[in-house]
């Protein structure tokens, strides 16, 4: 993953110097110091989001389609902040899309691309659920306490809420796509010098971020899930790809039980 030989390459217009391995994610245009402002600004804005205004946002109604239109609101409101966050960045530094993983050709194989991942996050999933028992079975059994989740997306596994789940599973596909793939991947690569470290570093930060909500189980899970992502990410160059990725694994999660009568 990390043979990372820089080459000079023109992008649009803007003659923007990019590395062309692979296809021109992270530009070396953008200086180290840079890259860390980036990072920065998408980490205060993650945080900012997720524990500021959605929570503002959400509803503790005991009417559930009153509780999913909350959810939904505030996800919507962190997808359009992040994608003017990114937008922002590459604007203001005169960068490519394309350093954010936005290309318009191959759209087909794009999409492809994404649906033969779909049984690769399986694998993450099945590997992390492994660990879990691991660890809760025979290593040190009172971490079984920080594995449940705490139910907050129930509401959204509602019949009724069906619609709303949906679009909520899309906002949430783009907007962390975005950040941790698009922006934060990118970025720590620029300043970390491989692909290896930038995976797993981005990685350890989308788990925790679905620590508060999940538990340990949920946070060890999206570990894994954000490791084929970003590998995904990568070898696709296509933000597109992993969107529809994470967008897709999200809705089976969602209807699978439905399927099976849980």
């Amino acid at each position: 993953m990390d043979g990372d030989r820089d080459s000079a390459g023109h992008a649009g217009a803007s003659s923007v110097t990019e590395l062309n391995t692979p296809g021109g994610l992270v530009p070396t245009q953008l200086s180290v110091a840079s890259a860390w402002m980036d990072i920065a600004l998408a980490g205060v804005a993650m945080l900012f989001l997720y524990y500021v205004l959605e929570p503002l946002i959400w509803s503790e109604s005991e009417e559930p389609r009153v509780v999913v239109s909350a959810l939904l609101l505030g996800r919507t409101l962190s997808m359009v902040v992040i994608a003017g966050v990114a937008s922002f960045l590459v604007l203001s530094r005169g960068l490519s899309w394309r350093t954010i993983g936005i290309r318009r050709e191959g759209l087909d194989s794009q999409i492809m691309a994404a649906v033969c991942a779909i049984p690769l996050m399986y694998v993450a999933l099945a590997v992390s659920a492994g660990l879990v028992l691991l660890v809760v079975l025979l290593l040190w059994p009172p971490a079984g306490a920080f594995v449940g989740s705490r139910g907050w997306m129930d509401p959204l596994r509602a019949e009724q809420n069906i619609d709303v789940a949906i679009a909520f599973m899309a906002a949430t596909a783009i907007m962390e796509e975005t950040l941790f793939r698009g922006v934060l991947l990118t970025r720590l690569r620029r300043v970390l010098g491989g692909w290896w470290s930038a995976v797993l570093v981005s990685g350890v930060c989308f788990g925790a971020i679905h620590l508060e909500g999940g538990g340990i189980g949920q946070a060890l899970s999206a570990v894994f899930v954000s490791l084929v992502l970003a590998r995904v990410f990568i070898r696709s160059r296509s933000l597109l790809t992993v969107v529809l990725l994470h967008f897709l694994f999200n809705c089976i999660q969602l209807i699978w039980p439905r399927v099976i009568g849980l």
